[in-house]
């Protein structure tokens, strides 16, 4: 653009500069300068004009090797800028593909990788379920947790419609659902929720298969959630996404109870991530509100645990 000002500038400088010259060694009128002037600078020369003082030849010479020179420079700018914009519509279409398919290949990449990631974390916990009979699973303690019994019974909680995050064999489930609650549980294991579901046959549990990162659940649904064990297990890069995915969820002012294990834990897994209490409180700080964090005792079956965190919110 600063190109085309310059042309523009210059072709401008270049013709009142002649008309006024002429105007005063030939004593022409403006008009006719000005026409002298042009027919110079474009070199058509129709012979109607020409200089007859001694010092108005010597100046055209001058002007005619410059001043053309200036024009054509000139000419050749505007032309420039005359061609880029008639050819700019089709290249802005070419270009806009390109980011098209820039785009695409980048979104279909990462589609990949999350369901790549997905498919390698059920097959996992798959394996686990079926290399372990399910009385010596770590997380399967046979009863709900010590920490939601006592939950419900001291009234912080009363029932309502309520989710349970990687329920796994459904004890804490099953609990919620004979205090009252219309619960439903939610585990990437296609054998633990056919477990579960077994084991719930006369209750009123309802059982999902599928990715707490990404759940087919409605919006602002459930007025509590329960969490014992899920969010430790997820990876690291994936813990903000968990919470706003838990946050869409959720009622406004739905409780949020979750057990995790700690950064002082000592556990013999490397698939478990441990937290600190800071790193609970930044990741959940957007949607919720912690009423109370405090280090607990987790029953498991892994004798090396040591601690815990126990932690209640309310969705913003």
């Amino acid at each position: 653009m600063k190109k085309l000002y310059f042309a523009i500038f210059s072709l401008t400088l270049m013709l009142a500069f002649g008309t006024v010259a002429y105007h005063q060694l030939e004593g022409w009128t403006y008009v006719d300068s000005f026409y002298f002037t042009g027919v110079t600078l474009t070199t058509v020369g129709y012979g109607e004009f020409v200089p007859t003082t001694p010092i108005a030849k010597i100046f055209t010479v001058f002007f005619s090797v410059f001043g053309v020179a200036i024009a054509l420079f000139a000419l050749s700018i505007l032309a420039a800028h005359y061609f880029e914009q008639k050819q700019d519509p089709f290249f802005n279409q070419v270009d806009r593909v390109k980011k098209l398919i820039l785009w695409n290949q980048k979104h279909l990449k990462k589609i990949f990788l999350l369901e790549t990631k997905k498919e390698n974390l059920e097959k996992s916990w798959e394996e686990r379920y079926a290399s372990i009979p399910v009385e010596k699973l770590p997380w399967n303690i046979g009863k709900a947790s010590e920490q939601i019994v006592q939950l419900i019974d001291k009234g912080k909680v009363d029932p309502c419609i309520a989710l349970d995050l990687g329920c796994g064999l459904g004890n804490d489930t099953l609990f919620l659902a004979t205090m009252g609650f219309e619960v439903t549980g939610i585990d990437v294991s296609k054998t633990a929720i056919e477990y579960a579901r077994e084991r719930a046959k006369d209750t009123k549990c309802t059982f999902v298969e599928g990715d707490v990162l990404k759940m087919k659940l409605p919006k602002e649904n459930f007025e509590f959630v329960n969490d014992r064990g899920c969010f430790h297990n997820i990876d690291v890069n994936d813990r903000e996404r968990f919470v706003r995915e838990l946050a869409r969820v959720m009622k406004p002012g739905a409780k949020y109870f979750m057990l995790t294990l700690c950064n002082k834990a000592i556990v013999d897994s490397k698939a478990q991530n441990t937290v600190s209490r800071d790193e609970i409180e930044n990741v959940f700080s957007k949607d919720f509100k912690m009423i109370y964090i405090r280090e607990t005792k987790l029953i498991h079956n892994v004798s090396s645990l040591k601690k815990g965190y126990e932690c209640f919110m309310e969705r913003k």
